[in-house]
């Protein structure tokens, strides 16, 4: 047996540990040291176990009352602010289960003979002791689903008392489980709205409104494409069907079940359309989805640049798509925003500071001043300092890492101080000094580091302070030292003062930046590299096969900017070593370059990702063998059907639950309390928006295009107008209708009012780029560029297409004798004002105009090509066609750059926004005493009150907001060219339900 006496403790120390725990308990328990007896403990026995039970019925108690009454978002009041505002719910339900244990514990009265037993918790008397009320209820789930709470409550106090005299305190802080769901409810109604609440990427109401759209919208769509009598493709009414569905499903995925009643009229409202256009439209049979990605028939020779012959006719055909006009953005981008003077300015500057070294050589400071004599005060003390400066043989200091040595100064520096204490005795005042010399020296260097440019790769400039080495022989940085000195030593009174203040103090050394010169020919020789590196950029493309770039199966843009950076090394062309710093400003300014062209391709991926992935669920969805053929390829799941949580199961088995949500089924129709009780007054439960994106014509089967017809305010885009109104030109020239040349007269004006207002944009960029002497020559160059055409539809469509600033740009540079240089920069900034003015109402004709003159000028075209195609030849037929309207569908063709015409697409933006008067569940575990009964939790947007003081009057902690949603789509259709198109047809882009745009009461 081991002898060790590790691990033993003296049987005297464990005496006294045991004497001392014994005090810490009786001074808890026992503050007044009463007798032991049997009668006391048992009291107190039974009160503890009547104490458990009460606590248990204030949990239950305060559960329903908290479930009733949810406090989802905290008011702003002193009681209100007692709630923690991440979980308003939980805090309101810690404080009603304290504020009910302090009632159910006024019943706790055991007596054991002539003992007594009373519980009691501290008492609240005003708001301010809400936040220690609140931390002494500790809650959480028992279990898995919430459909048990586990409690502690704390400081619960158990008093004994024998004729009123206190025997004795016990306090408890008991903890325990009681059997109520409140914490599963408040859960499952939160998640509900978190998913009401989520986007389009995220599980929910959006996502699922999307995917019910997509299948509906391309069933219409195709049916009204191959011939069914359908106005409008989308329509609120369908909209709000399937927006209940989206509510019931996600109600199933969150709560585990849904409003029964809303089930029920979902499918009265489903089967009232089961013969109208959804079923008309489901049973239609859709022409070959094939066609969507052939090309249409061959239009016109002309010199409108993005109207160039399609030359694809396979799916499976491969056509390349380049950077094109991306790398002409990206360039104006970095030229006008200044990021490549930026780029310059950064690789010609450099980081400049001083660094010093002081060695004590002799002397010494002052001593203090004595006192005078006795009773005297110091009341002041200063310090005066004079400096002597010799120069001297000093090595000078070292530089920090990173940093090199531009200009050092040493000195002997001799520091004379003289300290002088001020003392003070009644009216009397007396002056005491010292006084030393010591003598430093001193060593001062100014040292700079070059600007570490994130642009340029870090290679090194060999001759980087050696004027006229390199490129344009330019400074490189050998005027830096001048700059530094001039900034650091000769701006802060020469080297002297600035050894002097290293001698006697700390030296200012915080970084000061100076920029060099830079060679006066520098920004145009790096704009002439950057206009070769932007032409090679231009001409970096990808192939893809046509039917995956029509079925978004590709994303042409993300593949550009993959390409780009698999070539930046070579396209960058970095030297090893840079033979002066110009050469690192052009590195520079090309990576800027590339920079802003890889975030324009990435930005224009980021666009087509999001619309490729929408449609290839909307695609999934519709199924059928109509579409069966753009599916190739594809691996989109469908839109799953909801998720079932899993049943509200709890240790004493499963808890049933029902929706009670009022209205069940939300409405678009204006409803009262005759109909929904809990409403206020009448109300709007769902209010929508759809908004039809291209509701005029774009073409005929013929290929005559005449555009896409983006209506804003009662406007349409100059190309659109400019198309029709070529059309009505191409009609007249057939037959002369007194009404088509009436419209047509109109709606050329409009077109010419358009013109003058992209041209007036002209006129301003030149003058803005120093081009012309006044406005009228300006006019001059303007018309000059614009001469080639010569009609008001060809100008129209030639500043619509990007034609006409090339141009214009050309005409000033004739008659300004402009360089290449300043001819690029104006073409650029003509396009992009020119891009500007197109966007804004000045420059879009009237849509009555332009529809006026394309209804008269469709029936005579179309009855124009019926006539004709009885006695021409096919080749015949597309030559009068292309110049006329066989009928104008709806829709807006797919145009250059990425492909030529292979298909019809629109698209269709849906708000929908609802509001629950009431929305709540019920739950079948509520008092054991009565069987049988609810747990009712219900958001019905009231105020919830508490009277936490006991004083009468309640206060305001806060509100059971309503449950409520705001969610938004945007639906892509595409069906193959020609024909009809698809679009809404009734007039009316802009569909609203009443009550938008606020749902609920009105």
């Amino acid at each position: 047996m081991s002898r060790s006496d590790r691990g033993r403790i003296p049987f005297a120390l464990v005496g006294v540990l045991l004497l001392v725990t014994s005090a810490t308990i009786a001074a808890t328990s026992q503050p007044r040291a009463p007798p032991a007896e049997p009668a006391v403990s048992k009291a107190l026995d039974g009160a503890t176990a009547d104490t458990q039970t009460a606590l248990r019925d204030a949990v239950r108690e305060a559960s329903e009352d908290a479930a009733r009454e949810p406090v989802v978002e905290r008011a702003n009041t002193t009681a209100g602010r007692a709630l923690n505002e991440s979980a308003p719910f939980r805090d309101a339900l810690r404080i009603r289960v304290y504020l009910a244990a302090r009632e159910q514990l006024r019943d706790v009265d055991r007596r054991r003979g002539d003992v007594r037993v009373r519980a009691s918790v501290s008492p609240v008397t005003n708001v301010s002791d809400l936040e220690t009320a609140k931390h002494r209820v500790h809650l959480e789930r028992a279990d898995e689903n919430g459909t048990t709470l586990r409690v502690r409550v704390e400081n619960v106090t158990l008093t004994a008392t024998r004729n009123g005299r206190v025997l004795t305190e016990k306090r408890l802080s008991p903890t325990f489980v009681v059997g109520t769901p409140v914490l599963g409810m408040h859960d499952r109604v939160s998640a509900y709205q978190r998913q009401l609440d989520a986007g389009v990427t995220k599980p929910g109401l959006d996502q699922r409104l999307t995917a019910q759209l997509y299948a509906l919208t391309w069933a219409r769509g195709y049916a009204q494409y191959g011939g069914a009598p359908i106005d409008n493709v989308v329509t609120n009414r369908y909209v709000a069907l399937a927006t209940n569905a989206g509510l019931l499903d996600v109600q199933r995925e969150t709560i585990g079940t849904s409003d029964g009643v809303g089930r029920r009229t979902l499918a009265v409202e489903t089967g009232k359309l089961a013969g109208s256009e959804l079923l008309g439209a489901s049973g239609a049979e859709a022409p070959p989805v094939q066609g969507v990605l052939d090309s249409p028939t061959k239009p016109p020779p002309n010199d409108i640049q993005g109207l160039e012959p399609p030359d694809g006719t396979r799916r499976d055909d491969e056509m390349p798509v380049g950077v094109n006009e991306t790398a002409d953005d990206a360039f104006l981008d970095v030229v006008a925003h200044g990021d490549v003077n930026d780029s310059l300015a950064t690789v010609y500057s450099a980081d400049v500071r001083l660094v010093s070294d002081v060695d004590h050589v002799g002397g010494d400071r002052p001593a203090a001043p004595e006192s005078p004599g006795a009773n005297w005060t110091l009341v002041d003390e200063d310090l005066a300092v004079t400096t002597d400066v010799e120069a001297a043989d000093v090595p000078p200091p070292a530089s920090p890492a990173g940093w090199h040595r531009l200009e050092s100064y040493g000195r002997e520096v001799e520091v004379d101080r003289t300290r002088v204490r001020t003392w003070r005795r009644g009216n009397e005042t007396r002056t005491t000094a010292t006084e030393a010399t010591e003598t430093r020296r001193v060593a001062v260097a100014v040292v700079g580091r070059h600007v570490t440019s994130e642009r340029a790769p870090a290679n090194g400039v060999p001759t980087v302070h050696e004027r006229g080495e390199g490129p344009l022989e330019g400074p490189n940085m050998a005027d830096v030292r001048d700059e530094a000195v001039d900034n650091l030593v000769r701006s802060r009174g020469g080297t002297d003062a600035v050894v002097a203040r290293a001698a006697t103090g700390p030296l200012d050394t915080d970084p000061v930046r100076v920029e060099g010169d830079r060679p006066t020919a520098l920004y145009r020789w790096v704009y002439r590299d950057l206009m070769d590196l932007r032409e090679r950029v231009r001409g970096v493309e990808v192939r893809v096969e046509r039917g995956t770039v029509g079925s978004f199966e590709v994303n042409p843009p993300a593949m550009l900017a993959d390409r780009i950076r698999d070539q930046r090394v070579d396209l960058v062309d970095a030297p090893a070593t840079y033979d002066g710093v110009a050469t690192k400003a052009r590195i520079a300014a090309r990576v800027t370059y590339l920079d802003r062209v890889l975030e324009r391709l990435d930005e224009r991926a980021a666009e087509r990702r999001n619309r490729g992935s929408r449609l290839g669920e909307s695609l999934e969805e519709r199924g059928g063998g109509s579409l069966s053929e753009l599916q190739n390829g594809m691996d989109v799941p469908r839109a799953s059907s909801p998720d079932r949580r899993p049943e509200f199961d709890g240790p004493a088995g499963p808890v049933r639950m029902r929706v009670d949500s009022a209205p069940s089924y939300l409405t678009r129709a204006k409803i009262d309390r005759e109909r929904v009780p809990a409403l206020d007054g009448p109300a709007h439960p769902l209010v929508t928006r759809n908004f039809n994106v291209v509701t005029a014509p774009y073409g005929d089967v013929a290929d005559t295009v005449v555009g896409e017809m983006i209506g804003s305010g009662g406007t349409v885009r100059l190309a659109t107008a400019a198309r029709t109104l070529r059309a009505a030109n191409a009609t007249l020239e057939r037959r002369d209708v007194s009404a088509v040349r009436e419209r047509r007269d109109a709606l050329r004006t409009e077109v010419s009012d358009g013109n003058r207002y992209v041209r007036q944009g002209m006129r301003l960029t030149l003058a803005e780029q120093g081009v012309g002497d006044g406005d009228a020559e300006r006019r001059e160059i303007v018309a000059d560029g614009l001469a080639r055409w010569d009609t008001t539809a060809g100008r129209a469509l030639a500043l619509s297409n990007g034609s006409a600033s090339p141009a214009v740009a050309a005409a000033a540079a004739d008659r300004e004798s402009l360089d290449e240089t300043r001819e690029d920069r104006l073409r650029l900034e003509l396009e992009r004002r020119t891009e500007t003015a197109l966007r804004t109402d000045a420059a879009k004709p009237e849509s009555e105009a332009v529809n006026r003159s394309r209804t008269a000028t469709r029936d005579v075209a179309t009855e124009l090509t019926r006539r004709i195609a009885k006695n021409a030849t096919e080749r015949g037929v597309q030559r009068v066609t292309n110049e006329s309207f066989d009928r104008v569908p709806s829709g807006l063709p797919l145009a250059p750059p990425i492909t030529a015409w292979y298909a019809t697409t629109n698209v269709w933006h849906v708000t929908v926004r609802g509001e629950y008067a009431r929305f709540g569940i019920r739950a079948d575990r509520g008092r054991p005493s009565e069987p049988g009964s609810d747990i009712t939790y219900a958001r019905d947007g009231g105020t919830v009150r508490l009277d936490v003081d006991d004083d009468g009057d309640p206060e305001r902690l806060g509100r059971a907001t309503r449950v409520d949603f705001d969610v938004s789509t945007t639906i892509v259709v595409v069906v193959p060219p020609g024909k009809s198109g698809v679009g809404d047809r009734d007039g009316n882009a802009d569909e609203r339900s009443d009550g938008w745009p606020e749902p609920g009461p009105d």
